[in-house]
């Protein structure tokens, strides 16, 4: 069973979207793909009224608090404020990790 999740694991990684600047060595994906405790800066989000007022903004540093169990919120912390969303949402939240500069 472990090797299942192993393989499956180096299919993610391998899946995902490597920055376009040469020898950048970040790595672009999801909200809802970070771990617990891991960061990132917001690199675009969806058209939604309520993200920017809630400091969702391209630039902003985010990070990954917890994921609620049975498809419940994710909830992230931006500039100090804990923010609960939608997995539909955090999946069209675009992060970057890695090599970034915070805003």
């Amino acid at each position: 069973m472990l090797a299942n999740r192993c393989g499956g694991m180096k299919r993610f990684f391998k899946s995902l979207n490597k920055c376009k600047a040469k020898d950048c060595g970040c790595i672009k994906l999801t909200l809802e793909h970070l771990e617990k405790g891991q960061e990132g800066i917001i690199s675009s989000v969806p058209e939604h009224p309520l993200l920017s007022p809630l400091g969702l903004r391209p630039g902003k540093r985010i990070r990954m608090c917890t994921r609620e169990c049975f498809g419940g919120p994710v909830i992230a912390e931006v500039e100090r404020r804990s923010v609960a969303l939608d997995r539909i949402l955090a999946r069209q939240i675009e992060i970057t990790k890695g090599e970034v500069d915070a805003r």
